[in-house]
């Protein structure tokens, strides 16, 4: 595991987000319920209070990936195929002018050797012109990911992602526990702040493929420009 500035940024962070709701179910309820519990095992209890959040905030983070690549990535982008990065050099997609299109894949054989499809070689198949791309722009990256901006690009739709997937574990924990600390606990404090994380976990889900494909447009946007050259 490699613990640098995208593994903190784009996947420790989110998992602290997607945590709040236990942390509200932990400060609510166990810690004046339970907490006696935890003081009869004093001589472990200071082990406990540092080591079983950090060993969950890991767990969690890697959960959150995990279906953030299996429910967003697989379905929405079928893996990688039909992410902003392969789209945006399609002949059918607008982003780009067709010349500059074109700039971009005599630059990828140069570099490469991989010739990606015609316009009308894509239409009459696009899933080899997809899988062109996809090897093409996998090449790309490792040629300019030492780009500051690209870093940074890559870190925040890696951050939304991931916070995406945790979403699904949050909202579901934030139910739990707006009915909990209504019916089962009364806590109007507990209850409120867990409503509110409940509309703003489901909010994430409603809106995350619009608010990625933003992030993934603008990641791609920055990985051709730094590797093609500034004069064409």
């Amino acid at each position: 595991m490699k613990f640098d500035q995208y593994y903190l940024y784009a996947r420790i962070f989110p998992a602290l987000l997607t945590a709040i709701p236990l942390i509200l179910f932990h400060h609510f309820y166990i810690n004046k319920d339970l907490s006696g519990f935890l003081h009869t095992v004093s001589s472990i209890h200071w082990i406990a209070e540092i080591t079983m959040p950090l060993v969950f905030i890991f767990f969690l983070a890697f959960v959150s990936r995990l279906i953030s690549k299996m429910i967003i990535e697989n379905n929405h982008y079928s893996s990688e195929a039909k992410m902003p990065a392969i789209n945006i050099l399609l002949y059918e997609n607008d982003f780009y002018s067709s010349q500059y299109k074109n700039k971009i894949h005599e630059k990828i054989f140069g570099d490469f050797s991989i010739k990606l499809l015609l316009p009308n070689e894509e239409k009459a198949d696009e899933t080899e012109a997809r899988k062109r791309i996809v090897e093409a722009v996998s090449r790309i990256r490792e040629k300019v990911k030492g780009g500051r901006l690209l870093l940074q690009h890559n870190m925040e739709y890696g951050f939304f992602r991931n916070l995406a997937g945790g979403s699904y574990i949050a909202a579901f924990c934030s139910i739990l526990c707006v009915i909990f600390f209504y019916f089962f606990y009364p806590s109007p404090l507990a209850f409120r702040l867990s409503l509110i994380g409940s509309i703003v976990y489901i909010s994430l889900l409603v809106f995350h493929t619009k608010i990625l494909d933003w992030l993934g447009y603008q990641y791609a946007k920055r990985l051709f420009q730094e590797y093609m050259p500034i004069k064409q």
